[in-house]
């Protein structure tokens, strides 16, 4: 699990997101997301997702800022 701003540039977001598929590892990202800059995280977070998916083991979902807990748990469902 990591919980951090994502402070990361696309391209190495793809290789990280390779390593972690040779290595065999699926992801599942949830992206509490704030509005500053977030066009430039979410790409970075897809590329992430996108290179570590290997016949679908890996996913991700963008959760909007001020969701309901009911709408968290309806979009993660």
């Amino acid at each position: 699990m990591l919980a951090s701003p994502l402070k990361i540039p696309p391209y190495s977001a793809k290789l990280a997101g390779d390593t972690a598929k040779q290595m065999a590892v699926a992801v599942d990202v949830v992206n509490f997301f704030l509005l500053e800059n977030y066009n430039y995280r979410k790409t970075s977070l897809v590329k992430f997702v996108d290179a570590a998916n290997h016949n679908g083991n890996s996913h991700i979902k963008h959760i909007p800022p001020a969701s309901s807990l009911a709408a968290i748990r309806d979009a993660l469902s």
